[in-house]
């Protein structure tokens, strides 16, 4: 169960429900599953350290639902790898702040990934900033070129 996935991994702040965003459990690949979890991590220091709320505005997505919204075809939300968030209760000045604390890592951790143990840092990340959210990924772990930062 997915629920027992996020329990495993430490997440304990971010229900099934709110990570799948929509998305029905079966419709996610499950060899894409493990994609996630490092990001998830990230996400869950950051809501640790914060002490509020953090809304998950977009994780997985079909090729379609990519197309609707505008994402890039190489997208990293295909992959179960990506998470879009947002802070409700931040300014964007806050907002703002914290994409600078991610840049200068102080979510940093230790992951395992496919049973290896990796320092997970911005270096091995993709992260944007927007007017109301942040986008993170853990690219570096799919081979992708890392690390990727932009503002959009």
């Amino acid at each position: 169960m997915f629920s027992d996935l996020l329990f495993e991994h430490e997440i304990i702040n971010f229900s099934s429900a709110e990570v799948l965003h929509g998305n029905a459990l079966e419709n996610i690949p499950a060899a894409l599953y493990p994609n996630i979890f490092p990001t998830l991590q990230v996400l869950q220091k950051i809501r640790t350290a914060i002490q509020t709320p953090v809304i998950i505005n977009s994780t997985y997505r079909t090729k379609e639902h990519n197309l609707a919204v505008g994402g890039k075809p190489n997208s990293l939300h295909l992959v179960f790898n990506a998470i879009d968030f947002n802070v409700p209760a931040f300014s964007h000045y806050e907002l703002v702040h914290l994409h600078s604390q991610i840049l200068a890592r102080k979510f940093a951790h230790l992951c395992f990934f496919n049973e290896q143990p990796i320092m997970l840092t911005p270096n091995l990340m993709g992260i944007g900033l927007y007017k109301t959210f942040i986008h993170i990924d853990t690219r570096g772990l799919l081979h992708r070129p890392s690390p990727a930062l932009w503002l959009g």
